[in-house]
């Protein structure tokens, strides 16, 4: 895997991919065709009956070959992190998608991977990846040692893929906080796939909603994070456009605005608008 480094202006900054042709019709939807289940997506390894689940989970540092991850529950055995600068151990989680040699160099040892249904109101998939640490084995968030309530820094030259399998779910538009998002969409037999790719990206966060309005609203970090909202186009609150192949991609780092794009007919154009808060004088 290739990938360009470009210089942006600014802190935040938003890209769309399109790749398939558009007719920039609205396409129909199936009312409440996409019923997602009410509880997080486990690793489809642990059970191979569910259609909801996590196929895989990789990572590819730039230059290298992409190494496959398998998933640990909490309390088995798996690599340890490189570093213990800058990091410490926070909430317990389930397990982490983790290899030897995967994480070389990090002060993380794993990925867990936060996937679910975004929030109980739409059938729109919220996928989350979360640097771990294992002291003991025991699976815990690795979060910063000097701002303990965020995670540590992702590695943003480490593509990070993720395949999830969701029956009849069909993408219509993914957008999240990442960049070089790729997504390939496939159907198997009796389930459909999703297969995203991207990079991390380092994102001013808001301490509450009122850091979000205005222009004096300042960050209480700058973490690089990787995640991604996949929304249906086969459901009626979902978004479909007729001719898309479920292929347009919006990353941004600006999170206080994140949302799909709008169609703006009289224009046959996108709108689409990203916003933060700003940074600190110190650069944090």
């Amino acid at each position: 895997m290739r990938r360009e480094t470009r210089k942006q202006a600014g802190w935040i900054s938003a890209s769309i991919s399109l790749l398939a042709a558009l007719l920039f019709v609205p396409a129909p939807m199936a009312h409440g065709a996409v019923t997602l289940p009410t509880e997080p997506f486990g690793p489809c390894s642990v059970n191979a009956a569910n259609n909801y689940c996590i196929e895989s989970v990789s990572v590819q540092p730039v230059g290298l070959a992409a190494i496959a991850l398998q998933w640990v529950a909490t309390g088995g055995a798996g690599p340890a992190a490189s570093k213990s600068e800058g990091v410490v151990a926070g909430r317990d989680l389930a397990g982490r998608w983790t290899a030897q040699g995967a994480f070389d160099g990090e002060n993380y040892d794993g990925l867990f991977l936060d996937v679910k249904q975004a929030n109980p109101f739409a059938p729109w998939i919220f996928a989350d990846a979360k640097p771990t640490l294992s002291p003991g084995g025991a699976v815990k968030a690795a979060n910063s040692a000097t701002a303990t309530n965020y995670s540590v820094n992702l590695n943003p030259d480490v593509a990070i893929t993720i395949k999830l399998r969701v029956a009849n779910f069909e993408p219509g538009v993914t957008f999240g906080v990442g960049t070089d998002g790729t997504v390939v969409f496939a159907q198997a037999s009796g389930y459909n796939t999703i297969e995203f790719t991207g990079y991390p990206v380092k994102v001013p966060l808001a301490k509450s909603s009122r850091d979000c309005s205005g222009d004096v609203g300042v960050a209480a970090a700058l973490v690089s994070q990787f995640n991604t909202i996949f929304v249906p186009k086969n459901d009626d609150k979902g978004y479909g456009i007729e001719g898309t192949t479920g292929r347009l991609y919006v990353g941004s780092n600006g999170i206080c605005k994140l949302s799909t794009p709008t169609w703006v007919t009289a224009t046959k154009t996108f709108s689409y608008k990203a916003s933060g808060p700003k940074l600190k004088h110190s650069g944090v």
